[in-house]
């Protein structure tokens, strides 16, 4: 077979770093420099055997020559790296030529693992910030500093853990990939298949019942994938043409899977990459992390169902025919007990509050021993062997992001340009919050839109959370407010990763989907304005705190909903909108007296319409 040999290689090379993952996390890490030089060396060797240098010479041998030198290069640096580690801090300060050496060559294999995977963006800014850091005294205004040699900036990158193998590769090396291995493992043995057949059953008869099925299924995948795009292309292939069939257009049944998926990546209990980096610079247990994500994920995606209800009500949409769908029952005896792992997860982080390495490999486990119970999803070497490399492959764009982004963290904190631009924020907004925030959700969509979600967040927690902490925001509600805008960039065109995936798979028009899943998703931009003034949307507070606020937000969001449906008993004129969002804004505005305002006009205008609903239906013949 052409090229057997090469796949061959490339699955024991995937196969051994998730075997090394699984083992570290089991046994213990080894030192900082150890773990994550080990890691970055096999997901380097990985991307540059499996994604050529460009795709017109994918099948060219000297492009396939090319790679296995740059695999052997990154092996030789990152194995330099693991036995030398030690007597990089008896000469710290001090490197020789081979330490220079290789680490440029490091430095330039990263950035180039990185373009393969990611594109030009994230590359191209690391490589201003490593001359930024070198040309610091010709740097206009605030920007100047004193510069650096390039000795010290390759020392700092490369012999550090302040670069290259930094804090952000070290939750990807300890954490991160442990989890994509998990919702590998889950797919291979069928569960994700089974989660889609069960939601089905449950909702698919409902009104809208596809889109239903998407929303919650997507979601919940999602929210263990933790990529938008991947699980678009995984679940979309499935609902969407089930949307299609009961007859909500391509664009709409493409934007609803895009929000749907996008929205994992903020639901616990995996969440996206990011948020376990979160965690680390916070110094808060990852559990935290989760609980302060809880409302605002049941927030959103109560949201989206209710815009997909109001939608389908005013197309007069219906679900499938009953005895289409599968029954229930029969799928929770079937195949229900394939969610074990998942509700074992969230019990090991929340209620026996295991590390997150040791809850990861033993959820893992579970899903080998749950496996065993049928024929059908018994895990075997081969699906093991598949699980593995494929949660590998899944992981790379994290990896080669982490690894760049500590390049970019790395010169910030060399050059401390990230405290001169967290006060030019500040001095911009004029002093005022609401503008401070509005200019931080406007950069966190704009470097959203060209990197990954992990690498958006950790150089915006960098340059913009501090201005946001210092304007008189909790530290962890600035982190939320910038990883949500990460995130909804996969939404956000003119760059809508999962937007147009969803497209392509809908056979929509790319744009027109990019705007469709912005308006269906359009409350979700909103949610991170709501709880940055009402924290208590975050479960920081008491109960009797959380519970009001939660409640306003989510009747608040139900009336937001139908007013920008145009929906509610029946379709609803321009004024009677106007009225509905008002009444809604109101609401969900974290303040006492205007919320009970907003609760006044809301209830009047729904015991009219109620009335109204059941006169003409009185009255009809």
């Amino acid at each position: 077979m052409k090229n057997g040999w090469l796949k061959v290689l490339i699955t024991v090379i995937a196969v051994g770093m998730g075997l090394f993952q699984l083992y570290t996390a089991q046994f213990g890490l080894l030192s900082a420099m150890q773990q994550r030089s080990m890691h970055l060396g096999f997901a380097l060797m990985v991307t540059f055997l499996v994604f050529p240098l460009t795709q017109k010479l994918s099948d060219h041998r000297a492009s396939m020559n090319s790679n296995i030198v740059l695999a052997l290069l990154a092996f030789a640096f990152n194995a330099y790296i693991f036995w030398e580690h030690e007597s990089f801090i008896d000469r710290f300060g001090t490197p020789t030529h081979l330490d220079y050496l290789l680490g440029c060559i490091g430095v330039i294999l990263v950035l180039e693992g990185t373009r393969r995977i990611v594109g030009w963006t994230l590359p191209i800014m690391a490589i201003l910030f490593i001359l930024f850091a070198y040309m610091g005294p010709y740097m206009p205004g605030f920007l100047g500093h004193r510069g650096y040699p390039v000795e010290r900036i390759v020392n700092l990158l490369f012999l550090t853990t302040e670069g290259l193998y930094g804090q952000i590769l070290g939750v990807s090396a300890n954490f991160i990939v442990l989890y994509v291995l998990f919702a590998a493992f889950l797919e291979v043995s069928g569960a994700g298949a089974a989660l889609i057949q069960l939601a089905l059953s449950v909702a698919g008869g409902w009104r809208g019942g596809p889109a239903k099925v998407a929303v919650g299924a997507s979601g919940l995948f999602a929210s263990i994938n933790g990529t938008a795009i991947a699980n678009v292309i995984g679940t979309g292939s499935f609902t969407i043409p089930l949307m299609k069939r009961v007859g909500y257009r391509p664009v709409f049944a493409a934007s609803v899977e895009a929000v749907a998926s996008t929205g994992g990546q903020l639901t616990p209990p995996v969440m996206g990459s990011a948020a376990f980096i979160m965690a680390e610079v916070l110094n808060v247990p990852y559990i935290k992390i989760c609980l302060a994500a809880i409302i605002p994920a049941i927030l959103y995606y109560w949201s989206t169902w209710v815009m997909v209800d109001f939608r389908a009500a005013k197309e007069g949409l219906m679900g499938q025919p009953r005895s289409e769908l599968p029954d229930w029952k029969r799928e929770i005896l079937h195949s229900g007990y394939m969610m074990i792992p998942i509700f074992a997860l969230i019990y090991l982080l929340g209620v026996v509050q295991l590390s997150l390495m040791k809850a990861g490999v033993y959820a893992i486990y579970l899903i080998l021993l749950i496996s065993l119970f049928k024929a059908e999803t018994r895990m075997g070497w081969k699906k093991i062997i598949e699980a593995l490399e494929r949660g590998v492959r899944q992981s790379l764009l994290i990896v080669m992001a982490c690894a760049t982004a500590g390049i970019v963290v790395g010169c910030i904190n060399l050059t401390g340009v990230g405290l001169k631009l967290s006060a030019g924020l500040v001095d911009l907004s004029g002093g005022s919050m609401f503008a401070l925030l509005l200019l931080t959700a406007i950069a966190s969509t704009i470097m959203g839109m060209g990197l990954p979600t992990v690498a958006c967040y950790v150089i915006l927690a960098i340059l913009t959370v501090p201005a946001l902490v210092n304007a008189g925001m909790l530290p962890l509600a600035a982190h939320m407010f910038v990883f949500y805008f990460g995130i909804l960039s996969a939404i956000t065109p003119p760059i809508a990763g999962a937007a147009f995936a969803a497209a392509g798979i809908a056979g929509a028009g790319l744009m027109s989907t990019g705007f469709s899943s912005c308006r269906l998703g359009i409350i979700a931009f909103i949610l991170p304005f709501i709880f940055a003034y009402w924290p208590a949307l975050l479960f920081q507070g008491t109960a009797a705190e959380i519970l009001p606020a939660f409640v306003s937000a989510f009747i608040g969001i139900y009336f937001l909903g139908a007013g920008i449906e145009g929906y509610l008993f029946e379709p609803l004129s321009w004024p009677r909108r106007l009225i509905l969002l008002l009444g809604a804004c109101l609401c969900i505005l974290p303040e006492f007296y205007s919320s009970i305002f907003g609760y006044l006009i809301l209830g009047i205008f729904f015991t009219f319409s109620l009335l109204k609903r059941r006169r003409a239906q009185f009255t009809q013949p």
